[in-house]
């Protein structure tokens, strides 16, 4: 089944991805690793949820975001807690965390196969480097 979303879904993803990564790539050193980490795969897969969650919050003013967020916690069994500690961990692994968020993006695209052209367009318009490379 093939989940059609806004641009806006697209748009959010690919700034929370280049926000987040730009954040957290100062060389920080890492917090100790938590107990109950949730493994990259599965943080990648909840984190493109929130980002629709977050879409659907701005198409919808009078839905409850956080009725969202609970149920994305619940289908994949994880409690609050440990997702911002697991979060709060990657976010302290700049190359773990990078990782995670191309996984994500990926990820969206399936869900969406016409966000990749999206995502793509985007990106060259927010990065000197590829807006070079594609000159050449």
């Amino acid at each position: 089944m093939i989940i059609k979303t806004p641009k806006n879904v697209k748009n959010l993803c690919f700034c929370l991805i280049l926000g987040l990564c730009t954040a957290f790539s100062c060389s920080k050193p890492p917090l100790e690793k938590p107990r109950h980490l949730i493994p990259e795969d599965k943080m990648a897969s909840m984190i493109a949820d929130f980002a629709i969650n977050d879409q659907l919050g701005i198409i919808n003013a009078e839905g409850d975001l956080e009725v969202g967020s609970k149920y994305i916690l619940k289908i994949h069994n994880v409690s609050g807690k440990n997702f911002l500690e697991s979060y709060a961990y990657y976010t302290s692994q700049p190359d773990l965390l990078e990782k995670i968020f191309n996984t994500a993006q990926e990820n969206i695209k399936k869900q969406d196969p016409n966000a990749s052209n999206y995502i793509e367009t985007e990106q060259k318009k927010h990065s000197p480097f590829l807006q070079e490379s594609s000159e050449n």
